[in-house]
C-alpha cells in the first residue's frame, strides 16, 4: 500500500513540474511577442521600451520564482530526508519573497504547534523554541481556512498581543497552511518583509507550502515504508521457522536465522543461489515447470500447507510443511514460504501410530489371553499324561515338540501382554547400572555361546524409577537382537551415561546395518527379519519404555546399530 501511494505523490510532482515548465514557456512566449512588437514598433519605440523594460523585470522575478520552485522541486525529489529538504524550501521561498524572519512548525495536537526550524534574521528572540505554540490568532484562521493569509500592518492588529513576551517584533505576517490530503499537519510562516506582502506573495508561498507538504508527506511515507521492512525483517529474523523467498527465476532473495539453522547454509551462501540446494534430486523434475509456469504455487490457497521433503547441507532428507505466497514488487513476482520442519512431529506421530498399534495387540492379548491358555493348559497336561503311559513311549518324541510348541505359543500371549500400554507396572527407586549388573553373567553366557563378545562400561547414574522385571526383559531382547546382528568375534557394546536430563543405556552392536526400509518398520507387531522370530521382541521393548516415560532412538549405519533408550531423570 505504502509503494502505490509513494508513486501516486511522485506522479503528482511530476504533474506539477510540467505545469511550472509550460508557464515558462508561456511567458517566454509573451517576450517573443513583445521583441516582435518592438521591431515593427520602431515610431513609439520610447513606449515600447518602457513596456518591454516592465515585462522584462516581471519575467526576470517570474523567471526567478520559477526557477526557485524547480530548484525546490528538484530538491525534495532528489532528497528523502525532509528536515534537510524543509531548509532549502524554507530558506528559498524566505529569500524570494524578502522575509527577513520565519518558521516551519508542525501540529502536534489539534491545539499546538511544533517549530524544528527558526529564523530571525538580524533579531533575536528570547522564547524557547523547543516549547509548543498554540494555535491561535492568524495561524488559526490558516489552519481553519486552508488558504493563506496576511498582515502589513501586524502591531496594530488583534493578534499582536498574543505573542509571549520575548518575541521578536513583527512589522508584517504571512502564514500558509502545510496540507495533506485536504488535512493541515503544519504551517510555513514569514515576517519582516520591507514594505510588506503583496497578493503576488500569497500565490508564491502557497507553492512553496505545497512543496513542503508534499515533502512531508513524502517522509512520513518513506519512514512507514522502512519501518514496515524493518519489522518485518525483524520478525522474520526472530521467526522459528525458515522464511525463504525467491525471484521469478528461482533464485533465493531472502533467508532469515531459523533456515540457516534448518538447511545448515549461512545467508551469505544462499542469497543468489537457486532454490535447489535445498530440493532432493529425486523432487527436482517437478521444480523448473512450477517457477517458469508459476501456476502452481500461485493456485495453493494463502495459509493452506503442503508436506513434502527439504535437503539440508549434508545431503540429508529432511520431512518438512510449507505455506507458499505470491506477491509482486516493482512489476516483478517473488514467492515467499514459510517452512517448518517436522522431523519431531513426525516422529512422534509414527510413536504414537506404533503405540496404538502395540496396545491395541495388547488390550487383544489380554482378552483372549485367558480363553486360549485354558484350553492349552488342559492339552499340555494330557500330553504329559501320555508321555508318562509306557504304551505311548514309542510317541514321546513327538509329545516332547508338542509341548515345547505350547509352551511356546504360551511365552508368545505373555509377550502380547506386555505390549498393552494399560498394563500396571510396579516401579521401584533402583539404579539400572544394579539391573545390568545383574544380568552380566547371562548376557556373557550368551555371547560366548554365539562365540561373540560383551563390553559393558557403566558411568554414574542416578536412580529412578523402574519395573526390574520389564526392563530386564527390555535390555535382554535388546542384547540378543545385536548378538543375533553380528558375526563370531565381534564385540557388543553396552554403556549407561547421562546426556542433558537423560539417563541413556544404549547397546550397540557391529553388524551391518539396518536398510531404511527395514527401520521405518522397526518395532512394527509381527515384523520380523528373522527366520524363526516372532516380530514381538522390539514391539515389546517399545512397550516397555513407554511405561517408563522412556524413548528409544536408533543410530545405523554401515559400522553398526545403537538402540538409545532414554530414560527422563
Amino acid at each position: 500500500m505504502n509503494f502505490k501511494k509513494l508513486s501516486k505523490e511522485k506522479k503528482r510532482k511530476h504533474e506539477y513540474r510540467k505545469q511550472l515548465e509550460h508557464l515558462v514557456k508561456e511567458k517566454t512566449a509573451e517576450l517573443e511577442k513583445l521583441n516582435k512588437l518592438l521591431q515593427g514598433e520602431i515610431v513609439r519605440r520610447k513606449q515600447v521600451e518602457e513596456e518591454l523594460s516592465r515585462v522584462l523585470e516581471e519575467f526576470r522575478i517570474c523567471q526567478k520564482e520559477l526557477s526557485t520552485l524547480l530548484r525546490t522541486s528538484r530538491v525534495m525529489l532528489e532528497n528523502d530526508n525532509f528536515e534537510e529538504t524543509a531548509r532549502v524550501i524554507f530558506e528559498s521561498c524566505r529569500e524570494l519573497l524578502g522575509a527577513a524572519a520565519g518558521y516551519i512548525s508542525y501540529k502536534n495536537n489539534d491545539a499546538e504547534t511544533r517549530a524544528p526550524y527558526l529564523a530571525y534574521g538580524d533579531s533575536s528572540c528570547a522564547v524557547d523554541s523547543s516549547l509548543p505554540a498554540p494555535i491561535r490568532g492568524l495561524r488559526k484562521i490558516a489552519c481553519e481556512t486552508g488558504g493563506v493569509v496576511y498582515c502589513n500592518d501586524f502591531p496594530k492588529s488583534e493578534w499582536a498581543n498574543l505573542l509571549p513576551e520575548g518575541h521578536i517584533i513583527l512589522e508584517n505576517v504571512l502564514c500558509a497552511p502545510l496540507t495533506i490530503q485536504g488535512e493541515t499537519v503544519g504551517l510555513l510562516a514569514l515576517g519582516n518583509k520591507p514594505g510588506g506582502f503583496k497578493n503576488g506573495d500569497v500565490k508564491m508561498a502557497n507553492a512553496f507550502s505545497k512543496n513542503i507538504s508534499m515533502a512531508l508527506h513524502n517522509s512520513r511515507l518513506i519512514e512507514s515504508l522502512e519501518y514496515s521492512e524493518e519489522h518485518f525483517r525483524s520478525v522474520a529474523r526472530s521467526a522459528g521457522d525458515a522464511i525463504v523467498t525467491i525471484d521469478n527465476m528461482g533464485n533465493i532473495v531472502f533467508w532469515n536465522r531459523a533456515a540457516e539453522i534448518i538447511f545448515g547454509f549461512t545467508r551469505e551462501e544462499a542469497l543468489g543461489s537457486p532454490l535447489t540446494i535445498i530440493i532432493p534430486e529425486r523432487l527436482r523434475h517437478r521444480y523448473p515447470a512450477k517457477i517458469n509456469s508459476l501456476h502452481e504455487i500461485a493456485s495453493i490457497p494463502a495459509g493452506k500447507t503442503i508436506e513434502t521433503f527439504a535437503l539440508n547441507r549434508e545431503g540429508k532428507e529432511i520431512p518438512v510443511e510449507i505455506a507458499f505466497s505470491r506477491w509482486e514488487s516493482r512489476g516483478r513476482i517473488y514467492f515467499s514460504g514459510i517452512i517448518r520442519d517436522i522431523t519431531n512431529k513426525t516422529k512422534i506421530q509414527k510413536e504414537m501410530d506404533r503405540l496404538d498399534r502395540l496396545n491395541l495387540v495388547g488390550q487383544l492379548a489380554a482378552g483372549i489371553g485367558h480363553e486360549i491358555r485354558n484350553p492349552m493348559t488342559a492339552v499340555r497336561g494330557f500330553l504329559q499324561l501320555l508321555t508318562s503311559k509306557e504304551d505311548c513311549s514309542n510317541y514321546r518324541e513327538y509329545f516332547d515338540l508338542m509341548v515345547a510348541e505350547l509352551d511356546r505359543a504360551n511365552s508368545i500371549i505373555t509377550e502380547f501382554l506386555s505390549m498393552a500400554r494399560n498394563r500396571q507396572s510396579e516401579m521401584e527407586l533402583q539404579n539400572i547400572n544394579n539391573i545390568i549388573t545383574a544380568m552380566e553373567p547371562l548376557i556373557a553366557a550368551s555371547a560366548m555361546h554365539s562365540n561373540k563378545y560383551v563390553a559393558i562400561k557403566l558411568e554414574e547414574v542416578q536412580e529412578i524409577y523402574l519395573n526390574d522385571n520389564e526392563i530386564r526383559q527390555l535390555i535382554l531382547n535388546l542384547v540378543r537382537n545385536g548378538l543375533d546382528a553380528m558375526q563370531s568375534d565381534e564385540t557388543l557394546s553396552i554403556r549407561t551415561f547421562i546426556e542433558g536430563d537423560k539417563i541413556n543405556l544404549s547397546v550397540q552392536d557391529q553388524g551391518c546395518g539396518i536398510l531404511p526400509e527395514i527401520l521405518e518398520k522397526i518395532g512394527t507387531p509381527f515384523f520380523t527379519t528373522k527366520e524363526n522370530g516372532t516380530g514381538l521382541g522390539l514391539a515389546v521393548c517399545y512397550s516397555i519404555a513407554a511405561r517408563h516415560n522412556a524413548t528409544i532412538d536408533i543410530d545405523t549405519g554401515d559400522g553398526g546399530t545403537t538402540f538409545f533408550v532414554r530414560f527422563s531423570m
